[in-house]
């Protein structure tokens, strides 16, 4: 189970006088993020929303390059950045500018339909909302700050993913409601928690 520090990360504040639409990809870049499905959605988004992917982060396996050349053979060189590494404030400044963020897309491809990602984690402290294919038992049903979309090859609603980060981009409230709720059941006291109660109930 991983845990979280919400009070590490700076608060993110929705960026509601931009029309664009930026989705952040935070990660060392594997095959089990599944990365190539989002591309391939705004590939074929014909929305009059313009939308733009920033990927954040090294190779892990191989995928950053796998990536990097698919988006160039979708001809969305001008709608994808792809930063490398970035830490601190570099980060910071990045996430700040990015309206939705971006989790596994491609667990099922392992043979995993849930898991308890660091990434959601490190969205939910920070106030991000986010895509995401798996099923996380510790996230709430709560549709203002986490789509969930299919953990399969099925292809992406690139438009149902531009009218959830536009909402979320109205929604003044949004990044304070994921941040009480990671504290309560994200952090390392919440995780902990059950253990230190059996601990000292023996």
């Amino acid at each position: 189970v991983n845990g979280v520090d919400v009070d590490a990360y700076p608060e993110h504040q929705p960026n509601s006088g931009d029309p664009t639409v930026r989705l952040l990809a935070l990660a060392s870049m594997s095959g089990w993020h599944g990365y190539d499905r989002i591309l391939h959605s705004l590939a074929q988004y014909r929305g009059d929303t313009e939308v733009r992917i920033d990927f954040a982060g090294g190779d892990g396996d191989g995928s950053l390059a796998t990536w990097t050349a698919l988006a160039k053979e979708l001809g969305l060189e001008d709608r994808v950045t792809f930063h490398g590494p970035l830490y601190g404030d570099a980060l910071n400044q990045l996430i700040a500018r990015c309206d939705a963020g971006v989790g596994s897309l491609g667990m099922y491809r392992f043979g995993l339909a849930q898991g308890m990602t660091l990434k959601l984690r490190e969205y939910m402290a920070r106030g991000l909302p986010f895509l995401s294919a798996v099923e996380d038992p510790a996230l709430p049903d709560d549709p203002s700050f986490a789509l969930r979309v299919p953990n399969d090859d099925t292809p992406i609603d690139m438009a149902q993913v531009v009218a959830f980060a536009l909402n979320a981009k109205q929604d003044a409230g949004v990044s304070r409601r994921m941040r009480m709720h990671a504290r309560e059941a994200m952090s390392w006291t919440g995780v902990l928690r059950p253990v230190l109660e059996r601990v000292s109930a023996t």
